[in-house]
């Protein structure tokens, strides 16, 4: 059986008053659909295959070096399928680009939170027909995610208690999907985030993980800033304090990776080795007494 073609118009998909000559669309009755999945990060609230339900994509279509916005639109799982509203052209290329955040015309992502995750995918260059295969569209976190864990590296003799954890880095802005490289927008100061507050107990030789209240960071280097005390066991003696002046970690944080901070606690006793030496014999002085 023949299938079924339509020709839409120039007119429809031309932009408002674009001058140069956009050609014509001939469309098939198959849709346009997705095969979606997500890479790495697995705990929290990150977004996996298994909590990834809606996404939202921008459709570009070339032909004759001409390209033109065919559609953007959310896109919501049927079961275990992704299926566009829209059909494939019959000839051409395609280019989409998506998110589960909104993605603009451009292709470009406004983020403006670091507490939620942010996914994309692209999927360029894919040929027209009127029987294709489902679009591959892997998807990448685009945050970098914090995480610390400690331990005490005298169990019967120390205790370690961490109060804050502060991150110094500039704020996200947006992030452009359809660049090859320097995705990212950021704001141009710095500026603290309180990250955990609390009182984390650490007494044992085995790693305590530090539950952030926060843990999403804009890839860039950045100024990690732990609020803590070392105390005897009992924690009648101070040993190390560093509740208002913190210890401080310098890390570059990368696009989709987990950066974990090891820490270990650890105050060295002082110790001495007392050696007496004997007295030796110093010159002898003469004296005369009358």
């Amino acid at each position: 059986m023949l299938k079924k073609m339509f020709v839409i118009s120039a007119a429809v998909i031309a932009l408002a008053a674009c001058k140069k000559e956009v050609p014509s669309v001939e469309i098939t009755f198959t849709p346009i659909s997705f095969g979606v999945y997500t890479q790495g990060q697995t705990r929290g609230a990150d977004v996996t295959n298994d909590n990834l339900t809606s996404i939202e994509v921008l459709a570009n279509y070339i032909k004759d070096n001409v390209t033109t916005k065919y559609f953007n639109e959310t896109i919501v799982q049927d079961a275990t399928k992704w299926k566009s509203k829209s059909y494939w052209p019959a000839s051409g290329t395609m280019d989409f680009y998506a998110s589960n955040n909104t993605v603009s015309d451009k292709g470009v992502v406004t983020v403006t939170s670091i507490d939620d995750d942010v996914v994309v995918a692209k999927a360029t260059d894919q040929t027209c027909s009127s029987s294709p295969s489902a679009v591959d569209l892997s998807f990448g976190h685009i945050f970098s995610k914090l995480a610390v864990e400690a331990k005490v590296a005298d169990a019967g003799g120390l205790k370690a208690t961490i109060t804050k954890i502060k991150v110094s880095a500039k704020a996200p802005a947006s992030y452009d999907i359809t660049k090859a490289s320097a995705n990212w927008e950021l704001g141009n100061e710095a500026s603290e985030t309180e990250y955990y507050s609390g009182t984390q107990e650490i007494s044992s030789g085995t790693l305590t993980v530090v539950e952030l209240t926060k843990k999403y960071v804009a890839p860039q280097d950045v100024t990690v800033k732990i609020y803590c005390q070392i105390t005897t066991n009992d924690g009648e003696t101070v040993l190390a304090d560093y509740s208002t002046s913190p210890k401080v970690v310098q890390l570059t944080m990368t696009e989709g990776k987990t950066h974990t901070i090891n820490l270990t606690f650890n105050a060295n006793k002082i110790e001495f080795s007392p050696d007496v030496t004997d007295f030796s014999s110093a010159a002898d002085t003469a004296a005369t007494i009358k």
